[in-house]
Formats: C-alpha cells, structure tokens, sequence
C-alpha cells in the first residue's frame, strides 16, 4: 500500500537521522531541559541510597569488617584536621568532662600516698613521733594524714569571676571583716600580670597559675571563657585546687552560652554569686586538746559509787526475797506485807496457833545483815476468811470454813481442776489450819485453758498489786528506801497486767494511787502532803511507761489512825480496777 510505504520512509528518515531529532527537541523544550533532567536523576539516586545506605551498612559489617577498614582513615583524617584547624572547640567540649575524671585519678594516687607515707612513717620511733601517732589514733585518721595535717593551714580571703577575652569583672567575694582594694581595679592588675607573663615568656595560660605573694598566694584557673582566681592566705591546700576547678567547670556547665555572648552586662551571673561565697573556704591546724582528766576521774568515782551501791542493794533485795520465801514455806505462816528500814525487815504475816513461834521462826533463818521482825496475826481460827479468800484466788473453787470445836474444816465446793485440788491439800496453810472437806456438789473442770490460767495469773497479781503499801520519810515525800524497791517490782507486775489484757478478756480501767499522812500535822497539811506522796507514785509510774490516761491520784490525810502503827500511816497505796470484758458479753 502506498501509504505504509510512504510510512515506513518516514520513519526510517527520523531514526537514519538523530541529530535532526535532537534539534527538534532542542526547538520544543529548550536548552536547559537536559540539565533538569540529569539533576532530577541525581537526586532520586541520591534518594534511594538515603532510604536504604544504614540497612547496607548494618548488612555490610554482619557479612565482614571491610566497610569499617575502608571509612575510619576518613574519619580519622576529618578529626585531625578539625582539631587542628579549630582546637578550641574540642576543648570546650571536652573541658566539663576531663577535670572530674583528672581529678579522681589524682584523688586516688594521693589516698595511696598517704597510706604509704603512714607505713614508712611506722618506723618512726622519736617521742614526737609517738604523741602524734596517739593523736591520730584519737582522731580516727592514718598517721601519715595526721603529720601532713600538721603543716596545713589556709583561708580563702577573695574569689574573682573574670571574662577571659575582655578582662572585665564578672562576680567578686570576700571574707567579711578585711578590708581590701576595689575588685575591679584588683581584677584588671591581675589580668594585665597575667597578659604580660604570657606575653613575656610565650607561655600558654590555659593550665592553672600560682603567684606567691609572701604568705598570700593568688591561684589563678582559666576556662574556655572565663577565669577564676582565689586569694589564698596561708598554705596553699589540694582541697582549694580542687574546688577552684570544680567550681570553674560548674560555672560553664550552667553559664556556657551567657559567657560566649558577654556585652558587660553582668546582671545574669547575679546567682552564680551564692558559689563564689561557698568557695571562702577556710582551714586550721588540728587543735590539741587537753582531756578533761577531772572530769572523767569525777565519772569513774560517781560510776564506782552508783555501782557499789547498786550491788548493794541488788544483794539485799535477793536475801529478803530468800527470808519471805523461807517464812512463806513455813507451816502455818503466809507472808501479808513486808517492809525494810533500818537494817530491820518488817513482815506482816498470817500465823496459824499450831505453827512454830515467831521467835523460833526468826531464830532459825539465821539472818546476820539485818533484823527480822514477826508482826504476826492469829487468823487460823479467829479468822479463817482471810485464809480461804487467799486460797480461792490461788486455787479456784468456792472454799468456806466450819468450826468444830477446836478445829475448822475447809469445805471445798463449786468447780475446781484435779490438779488444783492435789495442791490445795498439799499446801501448808491448809495442812496445819484446816480438815478438808469435799462437797457432794464439787465438780472437776477439765484441763484449764490457757486463757482460764491466764485470767486467774491476771486475778492474782491484781490482789498482789493492791495489797501492796509504799512507805515514806517523816514529814516528807521521800519514799523509803525499801519501798522503792517494792515499787519497782509493782510496776514490772502492772506492766504485765497491761500485757495481758488481749489473753485475758480483762481490760483495765483505771489505776489508782492513794496518799496518807500521820496525825502529826493539821488537816490542810495532812491533805497536801498526802496528795504529793500519790502524785509522785503516778509520776513515776507514768516515767517507766504506764499510760498516763490509767493513772489518777488522791489524797485522803489522816486515816485509819485507830488500826495503824504510826510508822505504817505515811503510806501510798495502788488499786488497779478492771472489767471482764467477758461478762459484758454474756450480760447482752
């Protein structure tokens, strides 16, 4: 067909003949299209390689370590050449980082010193050398740091922040109470001192300077941006080195950027005033001390004094708890009251009209420190209540005495344990006063409880504690001495109470103390007196750690003068009430 043909020649015209192609393109699009298209490429290259170079890198080194043999020449080569066209900026960044780590280093290599200057220094045998070594010991610290110490004494009198390009003072401070020039006119000497031995020597201030005058030594730190110097007074102490750097690097940890911009306005370093005032440091030579011989020669005798005496009277108290315990394991004697005064021991006891004489009973304890008076009581027969309310308490049952001519029974009756039983005839009291008797209507309990045991411990001391009297001087609110004993092994029994309270289901409402005085004085004075001795019974009960809610005090004067000896009169008594808590719930 003639127009395929015609077709086909034209195309074969456009392929034979590119550079009419190109020229057209050129007409049609202009000459800088290439360009475009040619950057275009480049930088989708350059963007695929984005997208994929760090996933390359990390495939590259699992496979070999070529790729990190090949850049770090580069990267070593860049940091040299950064360093050395521009060294300041490695030292700004490294400068906060460098003196914290230089000075630990130092920090240990002097700590190794010390010790081993103390090891050398332990061959050292002069008498000097003797009196330092106690000292040291005395002061807890190595010898060798003690004879170093020895020679050290400073006192930082001023403290200068200064610009390192323009001079100008920053911040200043001074040791209160000397007077000095102008900071700034000090500052600018030290700066033109400083430039003119640079200048003059072609000596490089980075690294810290020392200027001795007389016993005043200016110690001079230079930063990326500022300098800092101390006016030290005295000899010059690693400890002032140490802060002035500390102090510089925590300056341009916090002010870094102010400091790069510095115009002489020095209102913002205005807080960085409070560091140059904690940099006044002050040191002085370890004051000898003479020990305060009188004193402690006073200590040891008044030690010795209280721990004789306190030996004493633990000796004492154990042989009068010996002599009531004898008494109590008498046949037909129970120990009521006991009280010790003038080398006399005073015991109230209930003596049966079978039992031993009271003058053969003292006759055969065979006591030699002190004298043992029987107050006794006939009570086996003319009162026997006061035997069977004693033996209730301590064995359970309800016990009742019956006269039979000159005998009295004992009639055993309510519920009471087997083994509680056993003792109750087993006892002493029972054995020489009474004929026991079983009541058809006893009944055995079962084995007591722990809780029952602990109620009827709880009962029992109870009746201990408020049987008990504390007796006091003549005219005074001084306990006697055996009551104060006496009183202390109350407050270990009331403790105890307090203790068994949860076990018990008892709890204790209130404790009294009550005071007494004699017939001596008038009613007013007898009331005042007797309510001091109650009051001072609470106190020291609420001083051993009796609660001070459970405590009240009165006092009642004169009473029962008819019944009393008058040495007995000037009493205080303590009565501790309670409520079974138990009962409370049956009775709802």
């Amino acid at each position: 067909m003639p127009g395929e043909n015609s077709l086909t020649k034209e195309k074969g015209k456009i392929t034979d003949q590119p550079d009419d192609y190109e020229r057209l393109r050129s007409l049609l699009l202009g000459e800088d299209y290439e360009q475009v298209i040619q950057k275009r490429l480049a930088q989708a290259d350059i963007d695929r390689v984005a997208e994929v170079i760090s996933e390359a890198f990390t495939k590259r080194n699992q496979q070999d370590d070529s790729l990190a043999k090949e850049i770090s020449p580069v990267i070593e080569d860049s940091i040299n050449a950064s360093i050395k066209n521009h060294p300041e900026r490695i030292t700004n960044v490294i400068f906060p980082i460098i003196g914290p780590a230089v000075r630990k280093a130092v920090s240990n290599a002097l700590s190794d010193l010390i010790y081993s200057l103390n090891h050398l220094l332990q061959h050292s045998l002069s008498v000097r050398s003797l009196v330092w070594r106690l000292k040291a010991w005395r002061l807890g610290i190595p010898y060798g740091q003690y004879v170093l110490l020895q020679t050290i004494q400073y006192q930082v009198e001023q403290v200068f922040l200064i610009h390192r390009e323009s001079g100008l003072l920053i911040q200043s401070s001074s040791t209160k109470g000397i007077s000095y020039q102008d900071p700034d006119l000090v500052s600018s000497m030290m700066t033109a001192i400083t430039d003119f031995a640079t200048d003059s020597f072609n000596q490089k201030s980075d690294s810290l300077n020392v200027l001795q005058f007389g016993d005043l030594t200016l110690l001079i730190e230079t930063g990326p941006h500022a300098v800092l110097a101390f006016a030290v007074r005295g000899v010059l102490h690693k400890d002032v080195k140490q802060h002035i750097s500390e102090l510089l690097e925590k300056i341009h940890a916090e002010y870094a950027q102010e400091l790069g911009s510095f115009d002489g306005d020095t209102s913002r370093f205005e807080p960085c005033s409070e560091w140059l005032e904690q940099a006044l440091l002050r040191k002085e030579k370890v004051q000898e001390k003479t020990p305060p011989w009188m004193a402690i020669f006073a200590i040891l005798i008044l030690v010795s004094i209280i721990s004789f005496f306190s030996y004493r009277n633990w000796q004492l108290s154990g042989l009068i708890n010996q002599v009531v315990e004898q008494v109590n394991g008498q046949a037909g004697y129970q120990v009521i009251e006991q009280e010790y005064k003038n080398e006399e021991l005073h015991l109230l006891v209930l003596q049966s009209p079978l039992a031993v004489s009271a003058d053969d009973l003292v006759t055969s304890l065979n006591v030699q420190k002190f004298e043992v008076i029987i107050n006794k009581k006939l009570a086996a027969l003319d009162s026997p209540e006061l035997f069977t309310a004693y033996l209730e308490r301590k064995y359970g049952g309800h016990l009742t005495a019956h006269r039979k001519g000159e005998s009295v029974d004992l009639l055993v009756n309510g519920e009471i344990s087997a083994e509680n039983l056993s003792a109750l005839k087993q006892d002493a009291l029972v054995e020489n006063n009474f004929n026991l008797v079983l009541s058809e209507n006893l009944k055995f309990t079962q084995e007591v409880s722990v809780q029952e045991k602990s109620r009827r411990e709880f009962n029992a001391l109870v009746d201990s504690i408020n049987r008990q009297f504390f007796y006091f001087e003549v005219a005074s609110t001084k306990l006697k001495e055996a009551s104060r004993g006496k009183l202390h092994e109350t407050i270990v029994q009331l403790k105890q109470l307090v203790r068994m309270q949860d076990v018990t289901g008892f709890t204790i409402q209130q404790i009294g103390v009550s005071g007494y005085a004699d017939s001596n004085g008038g009613r007013v004075a007898n009331l005042s007196i007797s309510s001091d001795r109650a009051k001072l019974v609470k106190s020291i009960l609420e001083e051993n750690g009796i609660t001070e809610e459970l405590v009240v005090s009165w006092g009642y004067g004169a009473k029962d003068l008819d019944s009393v000896d008058v040495e007995l009169q000037r009493r205080a008594k303590i009565e501790v009430l309670y409520i079974d808590n138990q009962s409370i719930i049956y009775d709802q």
